[in-house]
């Protein structure tokens, strides 16, 4: 806004012209200074705030030195993996809380191992047919050959006349992130080779790459990096005190699990049915799975002035279902993922959803995350039990190594599931089960369910265990 003569109270004007923070810099290399703009953590401790501090600086610091705050995991992962020793006077807290516990491996694969993009290849003219990606050697050289190209692109452009004439701070960033990423790879993958397993690289329908991961088997080791108080509260409603240490690592003795006995939402306002219709795999029959489809139907049908939810194990199979429902049915369907062929966001869709006065949602990925209270939907149909993709090589070998950790993936993915339309004590939705290995896998695993659970699941052991 300086450079551009602009007063620092027209912030609209600004951003409406993206003369904003991303287009310049916090730190200028070549003059080893930091922005004007930026406060010194120290002053923010001590309570000297001036009114031109940096919005984004502040914020963080003041997060840091207050006793109590809050943080994303994308934020607080990437200080304790980056800036640990450099905040360790403000990080020594005695009380951790992390929400969403049952996805804690999900949050620290992002952090640890590398993602290959095309758009990758391409900003940095490399061909993958000269690589064998079936290697994990083959891919690291790959990847070292991405950070060289990053960096060269680097120094070509902070030594151009035109980025000297009006230079570019945000594209700099952006380049210097995806360097660090993959010069970083090579040392944390081969400190410890034999546990990142190297997935199968992901070809669209035309044969095309797209994309491709190496990834930590066994997270255990990372654990510590991120989670690293005194005491640490886990949070969530479908997590199991066994599969959860022997993930983490974290030793039993010293965890304690507060399982709550009995579901504080009114059993009939998320009552679930278990229709057992067929039991669904990769090797079902057409048969099986048009008798689920016409179940899926006859359930929309007695719902017919309603919204509701289908959730099922693959994108594929979303289509199936779509392509057999009755023609009242099918007019009635969104089928909702992150991305869309429409080139529509799951929030756009759920909108759409939202205004509809009988829509129904049909997803493979709305397991969780996403908030369907009162008449957005009122009723809710499990059409397969939401085992983990074996197709993934990660996860095939996971399987075999953590049997435990699979079946807790699927049960947790389920009950979350369950909880997708029933949001608070005066909310309700009916739920439908029609795949039978999905009430199997509950059965058979039934130390691994949640107490808060139980009634709706176990109900006559239930009312034993209520006397």
């Amino acid at each position: 806004m300086e450079k551009h003569g602009i007063d620092l109270t027209e912030k609209d004007f600004a951003v409406q012209n993206k003369w904003t923070c991303d287009m310049g810099t916090c730190f200028d290399k070549k003059t080893k200074k930091e922005c004007n703009y930026k406060p010194k953590l120290s002053d923010v401790a001590e309570g000297k705030i001036k009114q031109d501090d940096c919005l984004y600086y502040l914020q963080k610091y003041q997060s840091l030195v207050s006793s109590h705050s809050i943080w994303n995991y994308a934020s607080y992962f990437q200080m304790m993996k980056y800036q640990k020793e450099k905040y360790a006077e403000y990080l020594n807290k005695k009380v951790a809380i992390f929400d969403e516990a049952h996805r804690i491996e999900d949050q620290i694969i992002q952090f640890v191992g590398i993602d290959i993009f095309e758009r990758n290849l391409n900003e940095c003219k490399i061909d993958v047919e000269n690589y064998d990606l079936q290697d994990i050697d083959d891919v690291m050289k790959l990847s070292d050959g991405l950070s060289e190209s990053y960096a060269r692109q680097i120094s070509e452009l902070e030594d151009s006349s035109a980025f000297a004439q009006n230079p570019d701070y945000e594209v700099v960033q952006t380049l210097e992130n995806k360097y660090k990423k993959y010069a970083e790879a090579r040392s944390e993958i081969y400190s410890n080779k034999e546990n990142f397993i190297l997935n199968k690289p992901y070809y669209d329908e035309g044969g095309k790459f797209r994309s491709l991961s190496v990834k930590p088997l066994d997270i255990s080791k990372y654990v510590s990096t991120f989670f690293d108080h005194p005491i640490q509260i886990f949070m969530s409603a479908t997590i199991d005190k066994e599969s959860f240490c022997e993930n983490t690592g974290f030793n039993p003795e010293m965890v304690e699990i507060v399982d709550t006995q009995v579901s504080p939402f009114p059993i009939e306002n998320r009552k679930v049915e278990f229709t057992d219709v067929k039991r669904l795999s990769y090797n079902s029959t057409r048969d099986d799975e048009q008798l689920v489809i016409k179940k899926i139907d006859e359930i929309m049908t007695k719902y017919s002035d309603k919204k509701g939810l289908i959730l099922t194990s693959s994108k594929s199979r979303c289509f199936e279902i779509l392509e057999n429902l009755s023609a009242e049915n099918k007019k009635r369907i969104r089928i909702c993922h992150s991305f869309n062929a429409n080139g529509k966001t799951q929030d756009q869709v759920v909108q759409e959803h939202a205004e509809s006065a009988n829509g129904v949602l049909l997803s493979s990925s709305l397991w969780e995350g996403v908030d369907l209270k009162e008449d957005m939907s009122r009723f809710q149909i499990v059409a397969k039990a939401p085992y983990p993709m074996l197709s993934e090589t990660r996860t095939k070998i996971k399987m075999q190594k953590y049997p435990l950790w699979y079946k807790a993936q699927a049960i947790m993915k389920l009950l979350q599931g369950f909880g997708r339309s029933i949001r608070d004590y005066g909310d309700w939705a009916d739920t439908y089960v029609l795949d039978s290995a999905a009430h199997e896998l509950l059965l058979m695993n039934r130390k691994m369910v949640p107490h808060a659970y139980h009634d709706i699941i176990f109900p006559s052991s239930f009312k034993e265990f209520l006397g």
